[in-house]
């Protein structure tokens, strides 16, 4: 097994009938996002609270090749000519494309929301985030656990 960092979290729902209340979220540390879910009855809780073992459960696994990798982010100043481009997730998508070729060529997926979000506005244009997903043990994610990147 390949041993990574994580956070868990155990909630349940409130007020609800359903089946199965209690969850159990497993969260990759590096990425962000969700490795594993798992979901039991309140009975399948206790039961696994006090020491039985294999109690049954429905889990649902991240198979999208993200768990184990490293999210980098930065943020980039999106020109902006004042024109809205609100509520066009097309169009928001295609002028940052057309507005930061490189930082789309290597990778970095932007975060379309910010561009249209007025707290995002500078004098230049919008700042916007981008992220992208790489290997741990990639240059890029060796200079992030350096520091050498935001």
């Amino acid at each position: 097994m390949k041993e990574l960092r994580g956070y868990i979290t155990i909630a349940r729902t409130m007020g609800s009938l359903e089946e199965t209340p209690i969850w159990i979220d497993i969260k990759d540390k590096n990425s962000g996002v969700l490795a594993c879910r798992t979901k039991i009855t309140l009975e399948q809780y206790a039961n696994a609270l006090t020491g039985r073992a294999e109690i049954p459960c429905s889990m649902e696994f991240n198979d999208s090749g993200l768990v184990g990798k490293v999210r980098l982010y930065k943020k980039v100043t999106v020109p902006h000519s004042g024109n809205s481009l609100y509520g066009d997730k097309n169009a928001v998508k295609k002028h940052i494309e057309d507005s930061c070729p490189d930082v789309i060529a290597d990778g970095w997926e932007p975060y379309l929301d910010d561009f249209t979000n007025m707290h995002r506005h500078t004098e230049n244009g919008m700042k916007v985030q981008f992220q992208k997903y790489v290997d741990a043990d990639s240059e890029e994610a060796i200079a992030k656990a350096d520091g050498e990147v935001e």
